[in-house]
């Protein structure tokens, strides 16, 4: 993993509540900027219904004019989940980390990152930038949702 980027933002929510939104990947066009639509795939790219997040799960995200496939890598219920798609050899990767804060609150990290192969790996510092640029307001829209503000 390469230096990526963090941000985190606290919810007046519990983390049940923070979570359900979260792992609702089809619902992830409201709170993930650029992104039009989500839909759970198969292994052949055919979209699914969505059911119960697991690991191993593909999903299909349309954004800013294209379309990419991302893989579910962690889930783990009311704590992480990981996120990993591949873009021309870039592996992009966002980590989310939930900590239940007591009374009803809870706060979330988004750790993100991206690998780069041979040569563009020079240039992962200005992709960490770009990625930062377009999703760092990603949880302070899923805050919006969760609380009813959104």
């Amino acid at each position: 993993m390469s230096k990526g980027w963090q941000v985190s933002e606290r919810f007046d929510a519990p983390v049940e509540a923070v979570w359900a939104a979260l792992s609702d990947l089809p619902g992830a066009s409201g709170w993930m900027p650029g992104v039009e639509r989500l839909e759970m795939v198969d292994e052949d790219g055919e979209p699914i219904e969505a059911g119960e997040l697991t690991e191993g799960a593909r999903y299909r995200f349309y954004a800013r004019g294209g379309s990419h496939i991302g893989r579910v890598k962690t889930v783990e219920p009311g704590e992480r989940l990981v996120l990993r798609t591949d873009h021309g050899g870039v592996a992009a990767t966002y980590e989310y980390r939930l900590h239940d804060l007591g009374e009803g609150t809870s706060r979330v990290e988004l750790n993100a990152w991206c690998d780069a192969p041979g040569i563009w790996r020079l240039f992962e510092p200005v992709l960490h930038l770009l990625m930062r640029k377009s999703d760092a307001d990603q949880l302070a829209a899923l805050r919006r949702i969760v609380q009813g503000a959104g």
